[in-house]
């Protein structure tokens, strides 16, 4: 289920295999999209919104886990830059406070 294969290159991210991935998950969606959730399938359709979860969850914690790892480098020099307009800001706030 969900072999999500990954591709770094030129500094780019993506699923590699994007559309048999997409193909995968709206074969798992499709037969929901329509499910009519009555008394009788009602513990069946808790249990499929469970499984439902758990696909998304795969895919969106690969997507966390990316993402992490390419803003990495930018958090590092994110903070620097903070730093250095935090102390214009001061120098700023102090003149603002003083007109």
């Amino acid at each position: 289920m969900l072999a999500i294969k990954e591709l770094k290159q030129d500094g780019k991210y993506e699923v590699q295999n994007y559309d048999e991935l997409k193909q995968e998950v709206v074969n798992i969606v499709n037969p929901y999209k329509t499910l009519v959730v009555d008394e009788n399938n009602l513990p069946s359709a808790k249990s499929d919104i469970a499984k439902l979860n758990k696909v998304s969850k795969i895919l969106n914690d690969t997507r966390i886990k990316a993402q992490k790892e390419y803003l990495e480098p930018f958090m590092y020099g994110k903070g620097q830059f903070d730093e250095l307009i935090g102390i214009i800001n001061e120098a700023t706030t102090n003149l603002k406070s003083q007109i």
